[in-house]
């Protein structure tokens, strides 16, 4: 049973150590620590791959998310177009707090239960193209990437070996230092910073690379094999109709 908040009790754990010197972990993947946080958060629990994603179409417009290939060393590739993402768009067409987490964990336990397994690691590219100073200073921004950083400090904290940014705006470092105090630990650390192809392809091979970054891919970010995949289980998530009248 765990006692406190999610939060707490993931400070607790991956910090904390026995008597021996021994560092206590918590374990990552449990759709009822993914339920614990939400009601922490305010947010009612979810079933992943159970229960109908009405707004898909809107949060792959708003805030793309794109699982595209692997990287030299076998990670899974997670492309998130964190500058494009429009929570303003996505509020005017009813989508709540709660799609929004599951759409950004959807991917996690997709990546983790039909990718690969639970040792599965990812390198996360930040896509920045867009990014402004008024998104920055928009506090409904920030908020929504802290509320998914501690999703993903709180359920996946040892998934992500990697962080690159991609299309860094120009005033990249100003900028930066302001979202990153908002992002999980490691994209404070563990970054690569993009400014070119040539830099990207330090980590993904030149023909893995979408083509929206000087890649050689012939696949387009979202139109890889996973996401059409993805989509299609999404698909068959059908509301339920109205029970029948007896005849």
């Amino acid at each position: 049973m765990v006692q406190g908040t999610l939060k707490q009790h993931y400070k607790k754990a991956t910090h904390g150590r026995t008597k021996k010197g021994e560092v206590v972990l918590v374990e990552p993947l449990s759709f009822e620590l993914l339920n614990k946080f939400l009601i922490s958060s305010s947010l009612p629990p979810f079933l992943p791959f159970q229960e109908p994603y009405p707004h898909w179409e809107t949060l792959k417009q708003h805030y793309k998310k794109a699982i595209h290939g692997r990287t030299k060393s076998g990670e899974v590739v997670l492309v998130e177009s964190i500058g494009r993402m429009d929570l303003a768009a996505l509020k005017n067409a009813g989508v709540s707090r709660k799609e929004i987490v599951r759409y950004y964990c959807l991917f996690f336990e997709y990546i983790l239960k039909q990718v690969g397994n639970e040792e599965t690691k990812v390198l996360m590219i930040y896509d920045l193209d867009g990014l402004g100073l008024f998104s920055v200073l928009n506090g409904d921004f920030l908020a929504t990437v802290r509320m998914l950083s501690d999703c993903l400090g709180a359920l996946y904290p040892r998934v992500i070996t990697k962080y690159a940014l991609v299309r860094p705006p120009s005033l990249f470092e100003k900028l930066w230092g302001l979202v990153s105090g908002v992002l999980p630990a490691g994209a404070k650390n563990d970054i690569l910073v993009c400014k070119s192809v040539e830099d990207l392809g330090a980590v993904i091979e030149r023909g893995d690379i979408p083509g929206e970054y000087g890649g050689g891919s012939d696949r387009l970010l979202g139109d890889a094999e996973e996401m059409r995949h993805i989509s299609s289980l999404i698909s068959s998530l059908r509301p339920a109709g109205p029970p029948s009248l007896p005849s």
